[in-house]
């Protein structure tokens, strides 16, 4: 059986910022400890919400991995997207374009590096 990525989308402003708020600290966290040693308890007292207000949210703490999973990958799509965008790198040449995005990868990798 599949563990359901996300109970219920957030329809109110009030519900995706208390979303946000979740993503954001179980981000905190995991530059600190990793997944397995993060507790939820500590999660959501970062976040400043209930450990209710997390299951009205998620199934478990493995659906919250998978909703930061979703999120990171959909920033990188956009950051790629706008990278790799061909009218950036008009008359550029190929190593020029290779030391950018490789620039791009490390910021990435130590600005996240709890993802």
């Amino acid at each position: 059986m599949t563990t359901p990525r996300f109970y219920r989308p957030p329809q109110q402003l009030r519900s995706r910022e208390t979303l946000d708020r979740i993503l954001d600290a179980a981000e905190q966290v995991l530059e600190q400890k990793t997944f397995n040693e993060a507790t939820l308890a500590e999660i959501m007292e970062r976040a400043g919400v209930t450990v209710g207000a997390f299951y009205r949210r998620f199934a478990d703490k493995d659906a919250l991995l998978h909703h930061l999973d979703e999120r990171f990958f959909t920033e990188m799509h956009g950051r790629a997207e706008d990278l790799l965008d061909p009218r950036r790198w008009e008359g550029a040449r190929a190593c020029t374009i290779i030391d950018e995005i490789a620039a791009q990868a490390v910021e990435v990798y130590q600005s996240r590096r709890g993802l």
